[in-house]
């Protein structure tokens, strides 16, 4: 990379228990074992589910947020718009450091995660905050989806 990346990244830890702990605890405490007698399942996914419409030109950080088996995982930098910051080159570096980690379920995942791969490679120009969300979303209902239908053997 041809700048200098003021990276950082942390775990978000999930307020939810992993599904399949929250069907057992609804088993035992409804003491039936018909799960569409107890299932209740909601999910806001990457981002807050009240949409706002964000104030004009404002400086947002580029950042990918990525699920995993029990956080999300961030990947945070700086602004956007900083006078002489890096702006959307920080996207590829992120990417890099993303599908470098063990939590990264790689390119073939699902679109969101071969959109990320395939942001590693390249430079950024055409990246924007919504198509990270975009991809993160995919990841992250393709990562739910699996995660719930494992309840059932399918």
């Amino acid at each position: 990379l041809q700048f200098h990346l003021k990276q950082f990244y942390f775990f978000f830890n999930i307020v939810h228990y992993p599904f399949s702990v929250n069907y057992n605890m609804c088993v035992r405490s409804h003491g039936t074992n018909s799960v569409y007698d107890v299932m209740r399942f909601a999910n806001y996914t990457i981002q807050y589910p009240l949409f706002l419409e964000p104030p004009k030109y404002v400086n947002v950080s580029a950042s990918i947020r990525y699920t995993t088996i029990k956080n999300w995982l961030i990947m945070r930098g700086e602004g956007l718009r900083n006078p002489g910051g890096p702006g959307n080159k920080q996207y590829p570096a992120e990417a890099q450091l993303l599908c470098e980690k063990p939590e990264y379920c790689g390119e073939s995942y699902s679109y969101g995660d071969r959109y990320i791969k395939e942001l590693s490679l390249y430079d950024g120009s055409k990246v924007t905050p919504e198509t990270l969300i975009r991809a993160g979303i995919n990841h992250h209902i393709t990562f739910t989806t699996r995660q719930i239908t494992s309840l059932f053997g399918i």
